[in-house]
Order: C-alpha cells, then sequence, then structure tokens
C-alpha cells in the first residue's frame, strides 16, 4: 500500500492555517479600534485597510487549503467535490486514505 502520510499532514497544515486565519477578523477589528484610539484618528478607515489585508491574506490561505492537490493524482482534491463524499472526484482516494 503506498502512503501518503506526508501529503496528507500538508493538508491538515493548510486546512489548520485558514482556520486559524479566519479567526483573525475579531483580532483585526481590535487592533484597528485600539489603534484609531491610541493615535486619535479614525478607526473606520484603519478598519477598512487591515480588514482589506487580512482579507487578502485570508483568501490565499483558504485557497491554498481548497485547491490542495490530490496525493494520487494531483487534481485538486476537494474541487467540485460531494461535500459528504469526502474523497477524491477522479480516483476516489478517500480524505486521509494511505496515512499509516
Amino acid at each position: 500500500m503506498v502512503s501518503y502520510a506526508s501529503q496528507w499532514k500538508e493538508y491538515r497544515t493548510r486546512n489548520f492555517q485558514a482556520s486559524v486565519g479566519l479567526l483573525g477578523l475579531p483580532l483585526v477589528v481590535a487592533f484597528a479600534a485600539f489603534l484609531g484610539w491610541l493615535t486619535h484618528s479614525s478607526a473606520i478607515s484603519l478598519l477598512v485597510s487591515f480588514a482589506t489585508g487580512w482579507a487578502v491574506f485570508w483568501g490565499w490561505l483558504a485557497f491554498r487549503a481548497v485547491r490542495f492537490p490530490c496525493p494520487r493524482c494531483g487534481i485538486p482534491f476537494l474541487a467540485n467535490q460531494d461535500p459528504w463524499a469526502r474523497c477524491c472526484e477522479k480516483c476516489g482516494l478517500k480524505l486521509y486514505e494511505g496515512e499509516l
């Protein structure tokens, strides 16, 4: 049996990074409010600037997670997938199959 342990580890890393990145929005809002209070400037303009940067960064992380290549056939594992199937649409490799 072929082992895909390193590829699935990379998938978990990308998924974790995107999940943690999503939690960054409340931090961005709090930081913009604090910085606006500290500098006596408009918190709205700071919020828009920081939120735009956060959205671009989180979008990149999410894109990397969604476009993770299937360890067996190389097509994006989650592309055009039935959300309940949890397997590659092209080759049928199940999520975390061949990890041991």
